[in-house]
C-alpha cells in the first residue's frame, strides 16, 4: 500500500495544493521558514492526529489522501473547521470518527520525527522499541492479557474470601435472625386478615344488630328492598314491550338479584358470628407478635419475608463460597502459570531481540561515521507488571575505552541524531508498516555521513515508501522525487520539480542564494548527471 496523492486545501498557509507521489523515495525541501512541514502536519491530520486549532484560525480546511495497493484504493478525507473548532473524517467516503481513523491507518503509515529523540532519551520507552524491532507486539498483548485476567481472578478471589469472612462473623446472627422468623410461621396477607378477625370477634354484638338491621331494610319487613323492587317490577310488565320500559324491568331484576346475594352474605356472616374471647386472646398475641417483629427488623410483614429470604441466600453462600474459592483459587494457580509461560517466552525473545538490536545498530553507526561506538540494548528482570518482567534501558559508547553508559548520560545532540537514525533505520526494516515518513532526519548531521544517510534512506524505499523533510542536498539527491515547498507572501505552495529545477535547487541548499557554476557541477555529481 503506497500513498499516491495528497490533496490540500486552505491547510494553514497553504492555499492549495495536489501532489503525486513516488512509490520510492521522496523528499521535501525549501528555505528555512517555507513551511515544509506543513506537508507533514496535513499527514498526521489524515492520520487523527489532533488538531492545532490556533493555526487555523476561522478557515475551513480539507485534507485528501489516496492509498493504493494496486488491487484496492482507499480515499481519506479530514474537514477542519476553524470557526467551529470542529472536525470530520472520511474513509472511503463513508463517515468515521477520528479514533476509528487511527485505528485504520496506523498499521499503513509510522511518522519518526523530532519527539522520537526526546522517546529515545526516555528508558520506559526502551523496551517498546525492543519489542517493536523483535515484532513482540502480537506475545506482548497476549501476555497483557493474561495479566489481566490473573488480576481480575485475584480480585475477585479476595473479595469473596473478604465475604466468606464476614458471613461467617455474622453466621450465628443470621442463624437465629433466620430462626426467629420462620418459627413465627407467616405468610403474605395475614396481618390484615388477623386485623379483620379480631374486629368481628371483639365487636361481635354490634356487628350481629347492624347485619340484622340490614335484613329487616332488604327483605323481611314490609316495603323491604326487595318487596319494594318485586312490587316496581309487577307494576310496569303489561308494558314490557316498550323497549324503554323493558331496558327498566331488567335493571331492576339485576337490583333485586343483587340485594338477595348481599342478604345471603350477611345471613352467613350473622351465623358464623359467636364470641369465643379464647380466640380473641390468640389473634391478638399473633398480632402482637408480628408487630414485636416488624419493630425489631423496622420493616412491615412482606419486608420480613423478604428478609427471611436474604438470610438464607447469605447462609447458603456461606455454604458454596467453599467451594466457589477453591474453584477460583484454582483457575488463579492455573493464570499464573500461563502467565509465568508467556513472561518467560518474551523475555527470552527480547533477550534475543535486544541483542540483535545491538549489533544492527552498531553496523548502522559505524557506516554514519561512527566506528568506535558502542551501542547495547540491555534487557533485565524487573517488577513483573502488565507489559512483562522486564526492563530495558540503551547503553551507548562514542569513543574507545569509555564505558557504557545510559544513553541519556553520554550522548551529544549529533551522536544522538545519528543513533535516532541508526536506531530507525533498523526498526524500519524490522517492522511492516509500508510507508515512513522523516521530519528532519539530517539534524546535526552533514557532509560524508548526510550522503550516507541519503543512501540508507534510497536503500529503505526497496521495501517503505519514504517520504522526509531535508536541508541538506546529498539526502535530496538520492529522492526518486523531490518537491520543493516556497512562500509567497502570507501563502505556500508545493511542487513538483523537473530535472533542470532539481539540479538549480540542490546547488541552491549547497551554496545559498548564489548558485555559482561550481554549486551546479556539485548538484549534477551528487544526482549521478554531468
Amino acid at each position: 500500500m503506497k500513498l499516491i496523492s495528497l490533496r490540500v486545501e486552505n491547510f494553514i498557509l497553504v492555499a492549495e495544493a495536489r501532489i503525486a507521489l513516488s512509490g520510492g523515495f521522496n523528499v521535501l525541501t525549501g528555505e528555512t521558514g517555507a513551511g515544509k512541514t506543513m506537508l507533514l502536519s496535513a499527514i498526521s491530520a489524515i492520520l487523527g492526529a489532533r488538531i492545532d486549532w490556533e493555526s487555523f484560525g476561522q478557515r475551513n480546511s480539507v485534507v485528501e489522501a489516496i492509498f493504493s495497493s494496486g488491487k484496492e484504493t482507499i480515499t481519506v478525507r479530514r474537514e477542519i473547521s476553524g470557526k467551529s473548532k470542529k472536525s470530520r473524517a472520511f474513509f472511503n467516503g463513508e463517515p468515521v470518527t477520528v479514533a476509528d481513523l487511527c485505528a485504520r491507518l496506523s498499521t499503513l503509515v509510522a511518522i519518526h520525527g523530532q519527539r522520537e529523540n526526546q522517546r529515545l532519551l526516555d528508558p520506559e520507552n526502551h523496551l517498546g522499541f525492543v519489542d517493536a524491532f523483535g515484532k513482540l507486539s502480537d506475545l506482548r498483548e497476549t501476555f497483557a492479557s493474561a495479566w489481566r485476567k490473573r488480576e481480575s481472578l485475584r480480585t475477585l478471589l479476595e473479595k469473596s474470601k473478604k465475604e466468606q469472612e464476614v458471613i461467617r462473623e455474622a453466621e450465628e446472627l443470621y442463624r437465629f435472625q433466620l430462626r426467629e422468623i420462620e418459627e413465627a410461621g407467616l405468610r403474605e396477607g395475614e396481618e390484615e386478615e388477623l386485623a379483620e378477625r379480631r374486629r368481628v370477634l371483639s365487636e361481635g354484638a354490634r356487628l350481629a344488630e347492624a347485619i340484622n338491621r340490614a335484613l329487616d331494610a332488604i327483605q323481611e319487613e314490609e316495603g323491604s328492598a326487595l318487596s319494594d323492587t318485586a312490587y316496581a317490577i309487577s307494576s310496569l310488565s303489561d308494558f314490557s314491550d316498550i323497549s324503554r320500559i323493558r331496558e327498566a324491568i331488567d335493571l331492576l331484576h339485576s337490583s333485586k338479584d343483587a340485594l338477595s346475594e348481599a342478604a345471603r352474605v350477611l345471613v352467613a356472616l350473622r351465623d358464623g358470628i359467636h364470641y369465643d374471647p379464647e380466640e380473641l386472646d390468640s389473634v391478638n398475641q399473633r398480632l402482637f407478635k408480628i408487630a414485636r417483629l416488624k419493630e425489631k427488623f423496622r420493616t412491615d410483614l412482606p419486608g420480613l419475608l423478604r428478609i427471611a429470604g436474604e438470610l438464607r441466600a447469605k447462609l447458603e453462600k456461606l455454604q458454596t463460597s467453599d467451594e466457589e474459592i477453591i474453584r477460583l483459587e484454582r483457575e488463579l494457580s492455573e493464570a499464573e502459570r500461563e502467565l509465568n509461560q508467556l513472561g518467560q517466552a518474551l523475555s527470552e525473545r527480547r533477550r534475543g531481540a535486544a541483542a540483535e538490536l545491538s549489533k544492527r545498530v552498531e553496523e548502522e553507526l559505524r557506516e554514519l561515521a561512527m566506528s568506535e561506538a558502542r551501542f547495547r540494548a540491555e534487557v533485565w528482570r524487573d517488577e513483573p507488571s502488565e507489559r512483562g518482567f522486564d526492563r530495558s534501558e540503551f547503553l551507548f559508547s562514542a569513543n574507545p575505552g569509555q564505558a557504557l553508559l545510559p544513553l541519556v548520560k553520554v550522548a551529544s545532540g549529533g551522536e544522538l541524531s545519528r543513533v535516532m537514525l541508526a536506531l530507525e533505520t533498523a526498526l524500519a526494516e524490522a517492522e511492516d508498516t509500508p510507508i515512513l515518513v522523516f521530519d528532519e532526519v539530517d539534524q546535526g548531521i552533514g557532509g560524508r555521513v548526510a550522503e550516507i544517510v541519503g543512501k540508507k534512506l534510497k536503500a529503505l524505499s526497496s521495501h517503505h515508501q519514504i517520504l522526509t523533510v531535508t536541508h541538506l542536498p546529498q539526502i535530496a539527491a538520492s529522492a526518486d522525487a523531490h518537491f520543493i515547498v516556497e512562500k509567497k507572501g502570507s501563502r505556500v505552495s508545493i511542487r513538483l520539480l523537473s530535472h533542470e529545477e532539481r539540479v538549480r535547487e540542490i546547488a541552491r541548499m549547497s551554496a545559498g542564494e548564489r548558485i555559482t557554476p561550481e554549486a551546479i557541477a556539485l548538484a549534477k555529481r551528487l544526482l549521478g548527471v554531468e
